[in-house]
């Protein structure tokens, strides 16, 4: 008499902007669907599905989605007396778009055989952007003092260097669908008689 149910899971955890009540993954996110009996009559024959509303086809494993932007998964599932469920609609967002993440300074700066030169009392700011069709945007930056050897979450404000000499700097970026960006590295050179 009733038909069945079905659910749709992601394998890994979506982000969800609020704001704009819109959900993100990037395509490393497999989805999967479930379906039990409406009653006790009969039992699920198969769960069918279709992308961005093109033909439905069997579902038979989880699956991802590869191309970045908006996407719809539309689903139902059939029982073993013929009775169909209402399709049922849910709105993913695709962001395979790595971040870019940038170093600045508070002061003025010397640049020269690929090293960066500043002076005492200047702070560093590190900054990030997520671009592509559907920025998820950034979630977090971290950064290392020492080389790479640990690395701290960046908190937004400015970071005084106070080892004289070579400071090796390396930072990187995440956003909100998991993507990281690559990791850069600059020396920094704290110079107490910085050029000018």
């Amino acid at each position: 008499k009733n038909p069945p149910t079905t659910t749709l899971k992601p394998i890994i955890p979506l982000y969800n902007d609020e704001i704009n009540n819109r959900k993100f993954a990037n395509s490393s996110c497999k989805f999967k669907l479930e379906a039990l009996s409406g009653d006790n009559y009969s039992a699920v024959d198969h769960i069918e599905f279709s992308l961005d509303n093109n033909v439905f086809q069997t579902y038979t494993e989880p699956f991802n989605i590869t191309v970045e932007g908006s996407h719809s998964i539309q689903y139902k599932s059939l029982d073993s007396i013929g009775n169909w469920e209402t399709v049922k609609s849910f709105t993913i967002f695709i962001d395979n778009t790595t971040p870019v993440c940038q170093l600045k300074f508070g002061n003025t700066k010397y640049e020269a055989n690929g090293n960066i030169y500043i002076p005492f009392r200047n702070d560093i700011y590190f900054d990030a952007t997520d671009g592509g069709l559907v920025p998820s945007g950034i979630k977090n930056i971290f950064y290392s003092g020492d080389n790479g050897a640990s690395f701290k979450t960046y908190s937004g404000e400015g970071i005084l260097l106070t080892k004289p000499g070579l400071n090796q700097i390396m930072y990187y970026a995440s956003d909100n669908a998991d993507n990281i960006s690559e990791i850069y590295n600059v020396n920094i050179i704290l110079d107490p008689a910085p050029h000018k």
